[in-house]
């Protein structure tokens, strides 16, 4: 699955099933962990739905 993000700050989530990756090009920051030894397979959507609205 892949998410662009333009708003409020662009991001970018890939999630292929094996690795998951949220990159902030305003702050040159990619981070990448894989699944498998993730101990909550759901932060990375926990960050992202904290700082995104999703409601329109």
């Amino acid at each position: 699955m892949r998410w662009d993000y333009t708003s409020p700050e662009p991001k970018l989530f890939i999630a292929d099933g094996e690795t998951t990756e949220l990159y902030v090009p305003d702050e040159k920051q990619l981070m990448r962990t894989p699944e498998k030894t993730s101990e909550d397979y759901r932060a990375p959507f926990a960050i992202l739905l904290a700082r995104v609205n999703l409601h329109r």
